[in-house]
């Protein structure tokens, strides 16, 4: 079976709102092993969203389209469909009933447009809002053509209890498409497909996908099968290869910040961390304490607006010497010193600090009370505050992670 799906909304083009049902359906398609091929976006237009729906429905077995379900005059999905597939409009009592039974007070009257169904349509009941959903037959019934709600809140719970078994009864007997991604830092796309080239080339089933941005690399393994339990066991077997080739630089899986893994890898060393940010406005200190139960392992830290005020702070900490020539910048040596006091002062046992270097971009020191250190610098680059802000944190939990890493690997021996 090949789905195809279909956003109709002017605001959709006009990037007004984020158009998170391409990414809901998307993946609920391929959770259920339905192939979908494209995707579409259409403004509030009769015509342009009949030509849409037409070439659709002419390529894939089920086409879905979400939006333009409402009572104004620039909701034209239904009727668009409805004429499309020949199929005249007539009103629906009980679907108007269901409607009156959710509002109170006056009803307008053109919450009646509502009510009005295709002939032959199957009606999909709305259990959270008033417009409820179509599944229209198409060239006999051989396709359909099926109407969600455009609001999310509407529409998952109308796709969930409705739309998959109506899909899952068309399957019969059925695939599972199942994918595992794969996250790395500290290595490249281009070097990591180096050291899988192999694997990447002579794939036919699992499939390997890489994706890429600043600071982190995905792959995606995916395969079809008859069951998720024979699908994971086709997917270990390449998994279990590709970490023996780069099983260092994988840092979790699926879902999996790398906030949450460096946290997690915090837990596992036993480690308190505090940090001490100049640089990246407290994108750092936000991260590491995003993910929940970071009171385990984040000890404190503080942001300051330059080296300068940071140095204020740890003086008044007790942590940086006073200086008698008044000079207010220390040398490297004299900030490694200042800042193992301040690890002492916030209880941790590790301190990541971001300072400008002498070229205009960013040094960042990870420091261990036992004495283990990692240093980086991150070049200024291009992009906006916010870009720029997320790099700095992306390579200072990379940074962070090697150190614990080698810290590891040394106890273990």
């Amino acid at each position: 079976m090949i789905a195809e799906t279909v956003f109709v909304g002017t605001e959709l083009l006009l990037g007004q709102i984020v158009n998170t049902n391409a990414a809901y359906l998307g993946k609920q398609l391929s959770i259920l092993g339905i192939d979908s091929y494209y995707q579409s976006v259409v403004g509030d237009n009769p015509r342009r969203l009949a030509a849409c729906l037409k070439q659709a429905i002419e390529r894939s077995d089920v086409v879905i389209a979400s939006g333009g379900l409402g009572p104004t005059m620039d909701d034209v999905t239904r009727e668009t469909a409805a004429e499309i597939t020949q199929r005249p409009l007539r009103f629906d009592s009980d679907v108007w009933e269901r409607i009156k039974g959710r509002r109170r007070g006056t009803i307008p009257e053109n919450m009646k447009r509502q009510a009005m169904v295709p002939e032959g349509a199957m009606v999909l009941p709305n259990d959270v809002g008033s417009a409820p959903g179509l599944a229209i037959p198409v060239c006999g019934d051989k396709k359909l053509i099926i109407l969600l709600p455009g609001p999310p809140h509407e529409l998952q719970p109308m796709f969930e209890r409705y739309v998959i078994p109506l899909l899952l009864e068309r399957l019969g007997e059925r695939t599972t498409l199942v994918s595992r991604t794969l996250r790395f830092c500290d290595i490249g796309e281009s070097p990591l497909e180096e050291r899988l080239k192999d694997l990447i080339a002579n794939q036919k089933d699992p499939t390997l996908a890489t994706y890429a941005k600043p600071g982190d690399v995905q792959l995606r393994i995916s395969t079809k099968a008859s069951s998720y339990e024979e699908g994971m066991r086709r997917i270990l077997a390449v998994e279990n290869e590709i970490r023996h080739r780069v099983g260092e630089y994988i840092y979790g899986l699926d879902d999996t910040t790398l906030e949450k893994a460096v946290g997690e890898l915090l837990k596992r060393c036993g480690w308190r961390l505090a940090i001490v940010d100049t640089q990246s406005g407290g994108a750092l200190i936000t991260r590491i304490t995003d993910p929940t139960g970071s009171e385990a392992w984040f000890a404190g830290g503080f942001v300051a607006s330059s080296p300068a005020q940071a140095l204020t702070h740890l003086r008044q900490m007790g942590a940086a010497p006073a200086r008698s020539d008044k000079k207010e910048q220390l040398s490297p040596m004299e900030w490694s010193d200042a800042l193992l006091v301040a690890t002492d002062v916030f209880d941790a046992d590790v301190m990541v600090t971001l300072l400008p270097d002498e070229e205009g971009g960013t040094f960042i020191v990870a420091m261990t009370t036992a004495g283990r250190q990692c240093s980086t610098s991150v070049g200024a680059g291009r992009g906006d505050r916010e870009t720029w802000r997320w790099r700095l944190s992306q390579s200072a939990l990379v940074l962070l992670r090697r150190l614990m890493a080698e810290h590891i690997r040394d106890v273990a021996g």
